[in-house]
């Protein structure tokens, strides 16, 4: 099949449905356009199946959906793992960026752009706070900061001193050395 001319394309009219109508069209000089529910009679989709498998589906909306036949309810979902080669960058909300990046060998970097802060958290709150000037790391009220097993961690170490310690109480299960 050879179809030649200025705008060449092929026509698909769906005799079960009224009015239901599909497109493959030359578009403009360089590209190739392909229109699913041209008369918007119901809600179009492209699906792409590869080896007997739904591969990728694209609904009404511009909804991706890759690794099944399930619609898509966000702009984009992956059913199955995603792997990234290079810095990942995600705009949040128009004006907060989180990036992963490479930090060097061996080493991954998680930043935030200028201005912005990086909270961790779990159970729909946050434990971590890291503020964006710099200049401090804060603790959600009512976390509590522990090791991982008893009496197996420091805190600093005779070449990494804390500058200073303020406390409302401290209890000492052992010897204390000032000096």
């Amino acid at each position: 099949l050879h179809i030649s001319n200025t705008s060449p394309m092929i026509i698909f009219d769906d005799e079960d449905v009224s009015n239901l109508r599909h497109r493959i069209a030359g578009g403009g000089n360089t590209g190739l356009e392909y229109a699913s529910d041209m008369n918007n009679v119901g809600t179009g989709y492209h699906r792409f199946e590869i080896g007997g498998s739904v591969a990728m589906k694209l609904i009404e909306g511009g909804k991706l959906r890759i690794g099944d036949n399930t619609n898509p309810s966000e702009t984009l979902e992956v059913a199955g793992n995603i792997v990234v080669t290079g810095t990942a960058t995600f705009n949040i909300d128009g004006d907060s960026t989180f990036s992963i990046i490479d930090a060097g060998t061996n080493a991954v970097q998680l930043k935030s752009a200028a201005g912005d802060e990086i909270y961790f958290g779990s159970n729909n709150t946050w434990q971590l706070r890291f503020l964006a000037d710099g200049t401090a790391v804060h603790v959600n009220d009512g976390i509590d900061f522990l090791p991982y097993a008893d009496s197996t961690s420091q805190l600093g170490t005779t070449g990494n001193l804390w500058s200073n310690f303020f406390t409302d109480a401290a209890t000492v299960g052992g010897n204390i050395t000032v000096g």
